[in-house]
């Protein structure tokens, strides 16, 4: 005899009719076990699943008791009337679903919980088929897949039920930390009771250190706003985010780890640029630190990928917080090169900014741009003649240094065409 099954709509329609009358008839013996059903089941919950259910956990003994009752009347319900688990039949897994997220119970636990009260149904349906003459127990176990089905359709249930309310505690979740972190990144005064609750409200810890930062992301990525917070979970550090238009913020809860450490860690994650604040000890921090996030972010080239932490980046930070000054400084600094047409001025710029890179070794750089030495030797006396200042003199070194800074981050409108000479 081939199994029936049931989908999502209830039971198949190829039982015929001495299947359907015993189905229907162990079903309605099983009916009047229900309160024994009942109580069984629940204890056998209460002690496989006790950190979430009885005395010592989140669902109270009632609370289970009444739930798991009207499940079990459910899937009685459909298999003594042999037909399909409507709507209505259904919404008690569902509103079961519901209570169980709003309740906290992770969704392993509830579907654990429902799948045990479903073990002891199978089981009491089995043991009413057995004290059945041998015809109905072989008719029985042709059909009693059909039981194990109507279990898991109210299973999917229970999860359309749990998926359901969990995407609207999340969303009331994000608007509320949104909120939150509003009020924080405008700066109002806060006493430290209410920064208190809004570390709680944020799930981070009531004091630092923390660290803010700032990550570009691409809207249309696949994991444009969770690989960072992912790499962070990973590593057991509370975090919160959101995201504004193409910038994900967080605050971390560094805990022991450092900023360094912190940035080694995210940096197979990031796609895009990232800035890092300095530390800080309290959450009435968080204007300031956003301020110094966005900076270091800024000191990343425009175009680029890479992570930047502020305290490593004074200097490029200097020059996006006075692009004015900054493109100034470079034009005046480096004016005659810039005049050049290329590739003469790219030639010389590399040059120089390799020259810096080697520590100002002439034999290292060539090495890099694959020329001889006497051949960078004779670049810097060019751009020396250019620009009137000896790089031997530290004031000229300084300022060609800090003008390739102005040149690497800034755009080239920035730099303004010099007027006198930098001496």
């Amino acid at each position: 005899m081939t199994a029936a099954t049931v989908t999502e709509a209830g039971l198949a329609p190829d039982l015929d009719a001495r299947q359907q009358a015993v189905l229907t008839s162990v079903a309605r013996e099983a009916e009047r076990e229900l309160p024994r059903l009942t109580a069984q089941a629940v204890q056998v919950i209460t002690n496989r699943v006790g950190d979430y259910y009885g005395a010592r956990g989140i669902v109270l003994a009632d609370d289970l008791r009444t739930v798991t009752r009207a499940s079990l009347v459910g899937m009685l319900n459909v298999l003594s009337g042999a037909r399909s688990a409507e709507a209505e039949d259904l919404s008690v897994a569902r509103f079961a679903g519901r209570r169980r997220a709003e309740q906290g119970v992770p969704l392993e636990a509830v579907l654990h919980a429902f799948r045990l009260a479903g073990r002891e149904l199978l089981s009491a349906l089995l043991a009413c088929a057995r004290a059945r003459p041998p015809h109905e127990l072989a008719t029985f176990l042709g059909i009693v897949t059909v039981a194990f089905d109507v279990v898991d359709t109210y299973s999917q249930s229970l999860v359309e039920g749990y998926r359901h309310a969990e995407s609207l505690l999340d969303r009331c979740d994000s608007q509320r930390r949104e909120a939150v972190l509003d009020v924080l990144l405008d700066g109002a005064d806060a006493g430290p009771t209410d920064l208190a609750r809004s570390a709680s409200l944020l799930g981070l810890p009531p004091h630092g250190p923390y660290a803010l930062l700032l990550c570009t992301v691409d809207p249309i990525g696949p994991t444009a706003t969770s690989a960072v917070r992912d790499i962070c979970a990973a590593h057991r550090l509370a975090s919160v985010w959101c995201v504004r238009g193409d910038t994900e913020l967080g605050i971390v809860a560094l805990g022991r780890t450092t900023p360094t450490r912190l940035l080694e860690q995210l940096r197979p994650a990031v796609c895009g640029r990232l800035g890092l604040s300095s530390v800080f000890n309290s959450l009435h921090e968080v204007p300031e630190a956003h301020r110094m996030a966005g900076i270091a972010l800024r000191t990343v080239e425009p175009e680029g990928k890479g992570l930047a932490w502020i305290e490593d980046r004074l200097l490029e930070a200097m020059v996006v917080s006075s692009p004015d000054l900054s493109g100034r400084l470079a034009s005046r600094t480096l004016g005659g090169v810039l005049a050049l047409r290329e590739p003469d001025r790219g030639l010389l710029l590399e040059t120089l900014s390799i020259w810096y890179e080697c520590d100002r070794s002439a034999v290292l750089a060539a090495r890099r741009l694959n020329c001889h030495r006497n051949t960078v030797l004779n670049r810097l006396r060019r751009i020396e003649e250019l620009i009137g200042v000896s790089l031997d003199h530290h004031s000229g070194l300084i300022a060609c240094h800090i003008a390739l800074v102005v040149l690497r981050l800034l755009p080239w409108e920035a730099v303004r065409e010099p007027a006198v000479a930098y001496v």
